[in-house]
């Protein structure tokens, strides 16, 4: 993989380097780790502090652009740059946690079970239309008995 180097903007105020290049590659497009590398030999900075912000790859060539940010210590870093998110989800890596009233007194867990009432399900109306449908047949009804 050989790689150029572009541009090299220094940013002062949030303590980093944006550094620009192009990459020529023969097989795959190279990760994000392997650019991470690569870059760190060539500027000659730390791998940890280096932060690979975009790989562009060029259709139908063997080259891609590159965007990197080079911290000048974990500090900035930290400040700047998002936390990585933990793969299978926050609900899977932090069990909710029960009360510890519930597991010290099992006791008081029947007590407070007595109490509550249930409530009973209400009557439902009746059926307006079952009126009207009476109605009819006791109107067809009378209807015969005229006749």
């Amino acid at each position: 993989m050989e790689l150029s180097i572009s541009q090299k903007d220094k940013e002062p105020l949030l303590s980093r380097m944006r550094v620009c290049g192009e990459l020529a590659f023969e097989s795959t497009t190279p990760s994000n780790a392997e650019v991470r590398k690569a870059v760190a030999s060539s500027i000659k900075a730390d791998e940890k502090l280096v932060v690979v912000r975009k790989v562009h790859n060029f259709f139908g060539r063997r080259k891609a652009a590159f965007e990197v940010c080079v911290y000048d210590d974990d500090k900035a870093m930290a400040a700047i740059e998002p936390a990585p998110k933990k793969k299978g989800g926050a609900a899977e890596a932090q069990p909710a946690p029960e009360k510890k009233e519930e597991q010290a007194t099992p006791e008081k867990k029947e007590e407070k079970a007595a109490p509550e009432k249930k409530e009973e399900p209400k009557h439902a109306p009746e059926n307006k239309e079952a009126k009207p449908a009476e109605e009819k047949q006791e109107a067809k009804a009378a209807g015969e008995k005229k006749e």
